[in-house]
Order: structure tokens, then sequence, then C-alpha cells
């Protein structure tokens, strides 16, 4: 699991995520999720004008990417990919789902109007499995109590908002999200709109190798 928080606005489109790669040990009688690398969860799909987003097992995350990006359009790949990936993955999924269960979530800008949507390989976080699920408004994973922090974020992602303050909801978010064990090493946003993607980082917090995340603040 990581951080993935996206929101579809008027002009572009916002994605947030953290950069730990963990791995699950026992420390003390109790299992926790334990920092195993620094890695950047989004990428993008220049010749579609594409970010990508990347949640499940990190082995399996640039091949993925490869398969997504050898589509010519994005048509092609919302028909094409999610079948692809039934072929290959559908019945790993159900033997094996703490090993292949993942999702993808696509963002981009098509004809001046931003649009995101996500394929999953099971029904766990409620998407329908291979097929393009669309995300109309917002998604916040994991969810936040305070909902005062997610109303500020949507504010500020609408426009409602200089970078700065977009910027600072983030990582108000990501610190509230902190709190599941799951998220950390470093916190990035990304916005894909029609001048191109940009991707730059707001937090880092000083997790250490082999340590839970979160025992430094």
């Amino acid at each position: 699991m990581t951080a993935v928080n996206v929101l579809l606005g008027p002009n572009e489109c916002h994605i947030i995520t953290d950069g730990a790669g963990t791995i699950p040990k026992t420390i003390e009688g109790r299992r926790h999720q334990v920092l195993w690398i620094k890695v950047p969860k989004v990428f993008s799909i220049p010749h579609l004008g594409l970010a990508v987003v990347f949640r499940g097992r990190t082995a399996l995350m640039h091949s993925l990417f490869y398969r997504a990006s050898r589509a010519r359009t994005v048509e092609d790949l919302r028909r094409t990919f999610p079948i692809e990936l039934r072929r290959r993955f559908g019945l790993l999924a159900k033997l094996l789902p703490s090993v292949f269960d993942f999702e993808l979530i696509f963002a981009g800008v098509s004809d001046g109007k931003p649009f995101i949507f996500v394929v999953a390989t099971t029904t766990r976080l409620g998407w329908r499995p291979f097929i393009a699920n669309e995300i109309t408004d917002s998604m916040l994973s994991p969810s936040l109590r305070d909902e005062s922090v997610a109303q500020g974020w949507e504010l500020a992602a609408r426009g409602q908002g200089s970078c700065r303050r977009l910027d600072d909801v983030a990582c108000r978010i990501l610190q509230h999200q902190r709190y599941s064990g799951i998220v950390g090493a470093f916190g990035q946003i990304t916005t894909v709109n029609q001048f191109g993607i940009h991707t730059r980082i707001i937090k880092r917090w000083p997790d250490e190798y082999g340590k839970s995340l979160g025992h430094l603040g």
C-alpha cells in the first residue's frame, strides 16, 4: 500500500503520492511495514501526455509501465490495456492476491479536458477489475478522518488558492495519512495539464531503511 490522492480539476489533474517502498517486518512481536527503498510511484508517458501512478508490489512496477507505454493513443490504452492485464494477471490475481493485487491510475488532458481512470486487478478498493474505471472528482487513499483537510485540498486544487497553498494542503493530507504506518520517505505532487506533466517534491521525512515508517516523526 501507499498514499495515492488524486483530484480532477477544471483544467488539470493533481496527484499526491509518497515515496516509500516497504516490506513487512516483525518488531517486538508486532507486524510493521518498514522502509525498503525510496521510489517514485508516478511516471510519465510523454507521447500520450499521461502521468501514471502505480500501487502494488514494487517489483511489478516497471514492467507494467512498459506495457502501458506501448499504446499508440489514449483510447488504444483504455481499450487494450485492461484486456492485456486480464490475460496476464487475471488468474494470478485470484490465486495469489497478496502478490498480484495492484492498480494503475492514469491522468491526462484530452481536448482541453482533464481525465483520470483506474485499472485494477481486484475489487478490494471498490474498483471493477480489468476495466477503465473513471474518477470524476477526487480520491483520497488512505481516507482522512479530518474532513476539513479534504475540503481544503479540493478548494486549493480547483484553483481557489496559490501553488504554495496547494502544496501546503497536500503536505497536510500526507501527514494525516502517515498515521496509517504505510506512508513515508518523501511526498510529491504531480500536476498534468495542457502544458505538460510537472512533478515536485513537497515533503521529506527522516525515515530510516529497515525501520518502521514514522518512528522519527
